[in-house]
């Protein structure tokens, strides 16, 4: 069949025509959100890319964390379980201080089943009495107080821990890891103590702030939120033996950290 009379009516299209229309055909397509690149899909960009950050820290940081030689227990909230009121008042405080059982200190040490290391200086205005109180039955653990001058019943606490456990599979003794926590994302960080790694922590738990309801249960739960002013803490190991300072938050951490490597 013979079609040619189909085109004999139809007029070649000029060649500007024809060149416009291949380069655009040919242009691979543009983007949607190109043309929408505005600053404020800029900034609501970058504010998404923040909020899934910050999603990716928190669930990044709440768990296990390695700091030097320790094993950091991270949560974003807290629970404690009581038996009993926290004493909150110094009359309850000095109470609770003299039930520990306090011994001189050379007896402790004759007790202890390591060598008691007991700081020989302390920041302005607190005094140690030469008693250690709290000693467990097992000799592996002794808490130590330096009393503030200046203010009623405000202490340093100085507590050390044996971390050599007896394991029955083996009937051997070893070192066990020393673990801290639980305390809050971001309060704690690595430091020195006579060159070895320490962890420093600031803050604490606000559960002594919180109000002992009477109740027919015996234990309560109380929920807890990390209060950056509530205390300074520093932990270091010296041999088989964990070390904890706590102190006010008005102490500084260079005063805690010269406290501890004054201990022999």
């Amino acid at each position: 069949m013979n079609d040619e009379f189909m085109i004999q009516l139809v007029k070649v299209p000029r060649a500007e025509f024809a060149n416009a229309l291949y380069e655009r055909i040919s242009r691979q397509p543009e983007s949607r959100f190109a043309n929408k690149l505005t600053f404020r899909n800029v900034v609501i960009g970058f504010a998404l890319m923040f909020v899934v950050a910050a999603c990716v820290y928190a669930v990044v940081e709440r768990g296990w964390r390695k700091v030097g030689d320790f094993w950091v227990d991270v949560e974003t909230t807290h629970k404690v379980q009581l038996s009993q009121p926290v004493p909150v008042t110094s009359e309850e405080l000095e109470t609770q201080h003299q039930n520990m059982g306090c011994v001189p200190l050379e007896e402790a040490r004759a007790t202890l089943s390591f060598d008691l290391r007991v700081p020989d200086w302390a920041p302005e205005g607190y005094t140690f009495d030469d008693v250690v109180c709290g000693v467990d039955w097992m000799g592996k653990f002794a808490n130590l107080y330096w009393k503030n001058t200046n203010a009623q019943f405000v202490f340093i606490q100085f507590m050390a821990f044996d971390q050599r456990q007896y394991y029955w599979d083996t009937q051997d003794y070893k070192i066990s890891e020393p673990i801290i926590g639980p305390v809050a994302p971001g309060s704690y960080e690595e430091v020195l103590v006579n060159g070895q790694p320490a962890v420093l922590v600031r803050g604490d738990w606000d559960y002594l702030e919180k109000d002992f309801e009477p109740s027919d249960q015996a234990i309560q739960t109380l929920d807890s939120k990390w209060n950056s002013k509530l205390g300074i803490q520093l932990y270091w190991m010296d041999g088989e033996v964990m070390y904890d300072l706590y102190a006010p938050a008005d102490v500084s951490a260079e005063d805690l950290i010269r406290m501890a490597e004054s201990a022999q």
